[in-house]
């Protein structure tokens, strides 16, 4: 009965000092040293590779070292199979690396959980384990931007709008320091009066806050579709920083604006033909996009060239022009006609009617004004007979008189008599 009660007594002894080996050992034989998790920071739910460092600290070779991954929850090994690294030997001071692929459960609180590794010493006759602790964070941790409102929802060139934004923390806890700000550098925006950064000391679970721009669009913007970034900064409650990057799309919207102008003529007096040539200046910001200019038929003149003129895309501050071939049939004043198409820089389709001035003259007041050249032949032919008649009649009486001042003389008192017998007495 003694020796029976000895044995026990010795057995529960040698149960112990195995006890004491698994907790101290660990860094006595080898050590274990977790190197990094990708990805960083663990999220419930997900999964991640783990790597170890194993440093034997002993001036022997270890053999034949299995190094084994434990399941704790909420960790399981991915692959069952790649639970143990056979490592056939260690030398002195020697460095191994083992790796690992581990799930996550998804039904976790947001905390700092255990993952376990082991392996049997043959040494020392016992299993040692080392446990390391990881931080999990929950997924429903997601913090962003939910609604963006903006007014008015289509902002002009130089006018002020209001953007805001709803910011909801879905998570299951609060968050705190949550920094919200627009990219505004390079954009047509600036804020009005304030910074572009928002601050909130803390939002609790399931929480959302307004924040409120004030921003100025530059009087030169293009009328488009600007992207706007919006990057959100905020830390949960183990302290671990998140950046959400968002993108907000405001719109820009300025009405077409144009002026249409007669830029040069062939045409002033009627029947005659000849090319007019129509400018179209874009004067706004938005863009002109498949313009096209058409001359309308009318009963003041005849078009004879193609009515209808493809001009394509204008940018803003850009010109330009539409030549015609036509014919007056008036000498008056006269509208041409045009229709213009285009489409805005939101594909919106316009189309305008729209006149322009085309001055016609009379034949008389053209020729006046240096618009028409004067026919001249007629007038240089009587003229030249005139003179003709004169040297003519000057040579016989000459011949007569043999005195060429003489001759002259007479010939201008007969000019002078005739003018004064047919001319001035009829006008009396």
């Amino acid at each position: 009965m003694k020796k029976t009660l000895m044995f026990a007594l010795i057995f529960l002894i040698s149960l112990s000092l195995v006890n004491a080996v698994e907790t101290a050992i660990s860094y006595e034989e080898l050590r274990f040293d977790l190197v990094r998790t990708d990805p960083s920071p663990l999220s419930a739910g997900g999964s991640f590779d783990i790597w170890f460092d194993i440093t034997n600290l002993q001036s022997y070779t270890i053999r034949n070292v299995q190094i084994s991954l434990v399941d704790k929850f909420p960790f399981n090994i991915k692959n069952t199979d790649e639970r143990a690294v056979l490592i056939s030997e260690i030398k002195p001071g020697e460095k191994r690396s083992v790796k690992y692929s581990v799930n996550i459960n998804k039904d976790i609180n947001e905390g700092t959980y255990q993952l376990g590794m082991q392996y049997y010493s043959d040494k020392l006759e016992a299993t040692v384990s080392k446990n390391f602790n990881l931080d999990v964070k929950t997924t429903s941790v997601v913090v962003g931007a939910t609604n963006v409102r903006l007014i008015p929802e289509r902002v002009k060139p130089g006018e002020v709008a209001n953007l805001e934004v709803d910011i909801l923390n879905a998570a299951s806890s609060s968050i705190n320091d949550i920094s919200a700000e627009l990219g505004l550098g390079g954009t047509a925006f600036v804020t009005l009066g304030e910074t572009s950064e928002k601050k909130i000391r803390q939002l609790a679970p399931n929480a959302k806050v307004t924040l409120n721009y004030k921003l100025i669009v530059n009087p030169e913007a293009e009328s488009k579709v600007y992207t706007i970034p919006l990057s959100i900064t905020y830390y949960d409650q183990l302290g671990g920083k998140y950046t959400r990057n968002n993108t907000i799309g405001i719109p820009v919207y300025a009405k077409p604006e144009y002026n249409l102008d007669l830029e040069d003529t062939e045409v002033f007096i009627n029947g005659q033909a000849g090319e007019v040539t129509i400018s179209l200046a874009n004067k706004g910001n938005s863009e002109l996009k498949f313009l096209s200019i058409e001359l309308l038929k009318s009963k003041d003149y005849n078009i004879i060239s193609n009515p209808r003129i493809y001009i394509g895309n204008l940018e803003s501050d850009d010109f330009e022009t539409a030549t015609y071939k036509i014919q007056a049939k008036s000498s008056k004043p006269v509208s041409l006609k045009l229709n213009i198409e285009y489409k805005d820089s939101y594909n919106a389709d316009f189309k305008d009617n729209v006149n322009v001035e085309l001055p016609l003259y009379y034949k008389f007041t053209a020729q006046n004004l240096g618009l028409v050249k004067r026919n001249t032949f007629l007038l240089n032919l009587i003229v030249s007979i005139l003179i003709f008649l004169l040297a003519y009649k000057t040579y016989k009486i000459w011949k007569h008189e043999r005195d060429l001042e003489k001759s002259v003389k007479i010939v201008y008192k007969d000019i002078k008599t005739w003018i004064r017998e047919n001319i001035l007495r009829r006008k009396r």
